[in-house]
């Protein structure tokens, strides 16, 4: 685990099992990003420094321009029988960057 300023507190089991179950990824960068909405609470809950992710170096990390410590960006396998066929696909997410470990006590 590693744990920064921010209050990223990655673990990377997914990365752990054979690589068949995931494809290593790089980051695919935009332009002229913004943060429109932030939901302080959940931050707050998920360990997160609200302050942080609000500042050009969060919004980067939120973005995908930039990973935060220990951060290991995958895309899992996903198999099974679609289209008649067995087919191997992804799992429906952009990209996974580690398991966020959370703090025990959390604020509802």
């Amino acid at each position: 685990m590693g744990k920064n300023d921010s209050g990223w507190n990655l673990e990377n089991s997914y990365t752990e099992l054979h690589g068949l179950f995931y494809t290593q990824l790089k980051l695919e960068t935009v332009s002229a990003t913004k943060l429109v909405i932030l939901n302080q609470l959940l931050a707050k809950n998920l360990g997160l420094d609200a302050e942080a992710l609000i500042g050009q170096a969060g919004i980067n990390i939120l973005a995908g321009k930039a990973l935060p410590a220990n951060a290991k960006p995958i895309a899992q396998a996903n198999a099974g029988h679609q289209f008649g066929c067995f087919t191997m696909l992804g799992d429906g997410r952009t990209m996974l960057i580690g398991e966020q470990i959370t703090p025990i006590s959390i604020a509802i």
